[in-house]
């Protein structure tokens, strides 16, 4: 796993050979350490945060 710290406002950007940019933005840190990230992908890429339970994760086929 590769860990990358950004500041409010800082984004990642990833470059998969064949397909678009994704990138990710913090937009907020609140006090609590929660973060809100931005994503910026192509409609085509699904995105899931882990939490989710298998059964309610669609197939994508």
């Amino acid at each position: 796993m590769l860990v990358l710290s950004r500041k409010k406002d800082e984004t990642i950007i990833m470059r998969i050979p064949g397909h678009e940019d994704i990138k990710l933005t913090v937009v907020r840190i609140d006090n609590l350490n929660k973060v809100r990230i931005g994503v910026e992908a192509d409609k085509d890429v699904v995105i899931l945060r882990s939490e989710l339970d298998k059964k309610e994760i669609p197939s994508f086929k």
